[in-house]
């Protein structure tokens, strides 16, 4: 994200891109010659990784913003997403 991107138009972006890729991994099944869309379904079906990915994808100038985030217990992709609406 672009330090001048206004935080709803990333998680727009953010949403999007996620579920194109989920998409294509839910679609994977254990016999796919490619192991790889299968292997990472319950990467993408995550809350907490899709909340740590959605993190790492912000600008340094929030850094602060993402480090008091970290500290939290379970954190999931919708408490973020509540917590960037809003900023």
């Amino acid at each position: 994200m672009e330090s001048s991107t206004p935080p709803k138009d990333h998680l727009t972006t953010f949403e999007n891109q996620w579920a194109l890729i989920k998409s294509r991994t839910d679609q994977a099944r254990p016999n796919d010659a490619s192991k790889l869309a299968y292997s990472l379904q319950s990467f993408f079906n995550s809350s907490e990784i899709k909340a740590t990915v959605l993190l790492a994808s912000l600008p340094s100038t929030m850094n602060e913003y993402i480090n008091n985030l970290m500290t939290k217990d379970n954190l999931t992709y919708e408490m973020v997403y509540n917590h960037l609406i809003t900023y």
